[in-house]
């Protein structure tokens, strides 16, 4: 509604035109992979109702998964399940093998020492850090991704979360640049082309 009101146009062309946009942003196939220290975390968000049960189990929210490179790049996606074989699948295909990976005791992480160095952090017994072996960085970029989400897109229908996670990829990693910087950044995202049948406005 503000997009529309700033742009003088309709809600409905200020939504698809929002749409193009994260659907630009979330464009994956030229990106490289992650490497050195990776932190690896899975988070629920979206479909909050009183009284629901948190983290991972939660009804009626979506798992989204990240891999965030220690002081470098972050990428995250929804996905269906959170199983061993989706969630090192993702790993593999977005970490470069031999890289060290940060978790927590979640099983599905089980058996990454066979490519790539794992280190694990033991929630479950309120062990947090240890050394340099934590996954705070990912947390804090989760804490800001579920505010943006109460805040900013208001309960994001599932069909279109991976786009909204698209666009707060996009902001995270190009946060410390300067507005003319991420404009740039923007338009090297642009040369994918979206047709209106491509999007069905569901919220």
């Amino acid at each position: 509604m503000q997009l529309a009101r700033e742009l003088k146009i309709t809600q409905k062309s200020a939504w698809y035109l929002a749409h193009k946009i994260r659907e630009m942003l979330n464009n994956k196939a030229a990106l490289k992979k992650l490497r050195g220290i990776v932190e690896v975390d899975e988070t629920y968000v979206g479909g909050k109702r009183r009284g629901s049960k948190r983290g991972r189990g939660a009804e009626h929210k979506t798992p989204v998964f990240g891999m965030l490179e220690r002081n470098g790049t972050l990428r995250i996606m929804p996905v269906e399940k959170v199983n061993g074989k989706t969630l090192k699948g993702l790993i593999s295909g977005n970490v470069v093998r031999g890289s060290t990976i940060m978790s927590d005791e979640f099983k599905a992480y089980n058996g990454l020492n066979k490519f790539y160095i794992h280190k694990v952090v033991q929630h479950g017994i309120k062990e947090y850090v240890r050394g340099n072996v934590h996954v705070n960085s990912l947390e804090g970029a989760w804490s800001l991704l579920k505010r943006s989400i109460r805040g900013i897109y208001h309960r994001p229908s599932r069909k279109y979360l991976d786009n909204y996670c698209g666009e707060f990829e996009f902001r995270y990693n190009t946060r410390k640049k300067c507005i003319e910087m991420r404009f740039t950044e923007l338009m090297k995202c642009s040369k994918i082309r979206l047709k209106h049948i491509d999007i069905r406005r569901t919220g």
